[in-house]
């Protein structure tokens, strides 16, 4: 509902709309009818945390918060978003783990959350998440093995992982990936030999800058 959605927006993003203008005349919104589907909000200088109440925004299929200063941990609520395709909140100040609600996403296509101070596992419930084709996940603090269950994502498109602290082999069921083109692994603590990664449908690269693939780890660049 128009209202409900616009006032929604208006209480998690003040900064940027208005509660007494319709949020579907703000640039960066995008509406069918009077209902909110898009809210692309990149650089837009937003600062605090992301607001939990968005995920009561029940047709958002896009949300781009990217290129800001948000801070404080990727809330769970965000799971609620049913019929998102795009969640990209790469390259702002975000901590704590990435939330595994996050597979609950049926439609997700697109993750990006690159770019941000994230630590702690690779969520393994990810590899439910069977419409991911873009997963970025790369600069940021990661610390786990890649998820055997990666394998079961047969759409996948590219696969960004590089600048965290990763460890242990590089699972062979990503060779099994048909949709596979693009992998991103390097600067961080792999061992083991590369899985023959290659795609059926296109060109594989696989970027060995930096890459480590021995037992005696060394400290990542962290440069952003």
């Amino acid at each position: 509902m128009a209202s409900s959605d616009c006032g929604i927006l208006a209480t998690a993003l003040p900064s940027i709309v208005n509660a007494s203008v319709s949020c579907c005349l703000v640039a960066g919104v995008e509406c069918s009818g009077t209902t909110v589907t898009a809210v692309n909000f990149s650089n837009r200088s937003l600062s605090g945390s992301v607001p939990p109440v968005l995920g009561s925004l029940g047709s958002l299929v896009g949300l781009n918060l990217s290129n800001n200063s948000l801070s404080g941990s990727i809330p769970a609520a965000l799971s609620q978003l049913g019929s998102l395709y795009v969640l990209d909140l790469s390259q702002n100040r975000l901590s704590g783990s990435v939330p595994a609600e996050l597979a609950n996403l049926p439609l997700l296509e697109i993750l990006g959350l690159e770019s941000n101070a994230l630590s702690g596992a690779i969520p393994p419930e990810l590899g439910r998440t069977s419409s991911l084709k873009y997963l970025r996940l790369h600069d940021n603090a990661l610390t786990s093995r890649i998820p055997d269950t990666f394998g079961n994502l047969s759409k996948l498109v590219t696969l960004s992982l590089y600048n965290n602290q990763l460890y242990g082999d590089v699972p062979k069921v990503l060779a099994n990936l048909p949709a596979l083109q693009f992998v991103q692994l390097s600067n961080n603590y792999f061992s083991g030999s590369v899985p023959n990664i290659t795609s059926a449908t296109g060109e594989y690269t696989y970027d060995k800058r930096l890459s480590r693939w021995s037992c005696e780890p060394a400290k990542p660049n962290r440069m952003r």
